[in-house]
């Protein structure tokens, strides 16, 4: 008899532990559905923020790749209509992805806006010198030890008859463009510094910026470090080398059918689940 008792109080205290379990599993359950709707909502505010493809479309011809890695992303990408015949294009690879690089991101967007549109600055090497400072400021960097940056590749586009004038500049991402002429590729670096964090506190740091006389049929790619940083099923980087080369096999086609073959490659190359943020552009 008191055998069966200890029994008895043996499983009544399992079953307490499994009730405690799946009322802790249920609550778990809970918690993750709320916070990956707060989440999901958050995505719906980013991509308001983010530039109006429809209105890129009227000036530019494009495609785009941009895929967060957990649903809200550091990345982004920024475009302003300056006039009838050019625009600003940029992509900017904040620090951090998922919640704390949606946050950046949105700020990057702001100061993008006031630098632009409120400020009236419009030469690409003077609008990240200026967001180098801003975000410095926003971050009240110089009494917190927040270190945040961004890394922009920006892009002003200015069309002259059957030309483009490109004035590219860039902090830290560069600008890869394709002469048809040349039939070859131009990786053209940016300044070694990105903006924000460490970087803004250094004295004297110069965003130059350079100028593109573009023909018909060359094109250019923006694009943040996460496609490239991308480990293959080989364990190496999918790199800026396979990527050109992808993108050269489609240099017949259009932007869209070019990209297309661009991403099929990387979903076949890609040995794991998505590492980071991806944005590419290309113009």
């Amino acid at each position: 008899i008191r055998d069966n008792r200890v029994l008895n109080q043996k499983n009544l205290k399992i079953e307490q532990q499994k009730s405690e379990l799946s009322l802790q599993k249920e609550k778990l359950t809970i918690q993750n559905k709320n916070i990956t709707s707060s989440i999901n909502y958050a995505q719906t505010i980013q991509n308001a923020s983010l530039a109006d493809l429809n209105l890129m479309s009227e000036m530019i011809d494009f495609a785009l790749f941009y895929r967060p890695k957990d649903i809200v992303s550091g990345d982004f990408y920024w475009y302003h209509k300056v006039s009838d015949t050019t625009c600003l294009v940029a992509v900017v690879d904040s620090t951090g992805h998922g919640v704390p690089g949606a946050f950046m991101s949105l700020i990057g967007i702001q100061l993008l806006n006031e630098i632009v549109v409120g400020k009236r600055i419009e030469e690409p090497a003077a609008i990240i010198t200026e967001l180098n400072k801003s975000l410095f400021k926003a971050l009240k960097q110089e009494i917190s030890e927040n270190e945040d940056g961004m890394d922009i590749c920006l892009c002003k586009i200015e069309k002259k008859e059957n030309l483009h004038h490109i004035t590219y500049s860039g902090a830290k991402r560069p600008l890869y463009f394709y002469s048809k002429t040349l039939e070859a590729y131009q990786i053209i670096a940016g300044n070694p510094n990105s903006t924000g964090g460490r970087y803004a506190k250094k004295a004297n740091i110069e965003y130059t910026q350079i100028q593109i006389e573009a023909q018909p049929g060359d094109f250019m790619v923006l694009s943040s470090d996460g496609m490239i940083d991308q480990p293959t099923k080989e364990n190496k980087k999918y790199g800026s080398q396979r990527f050109l080369e992808q993108l050269k096999k489609g240099i017949a086609l259009n932007s869209k059918e070019q990209m297309s073959i661009f991403v099929n490659d990387f979903e076949t190359m890609k040995k794991e689940d998505q590492r980071d943020d991806l944005t590419v552009l290309l113009i």
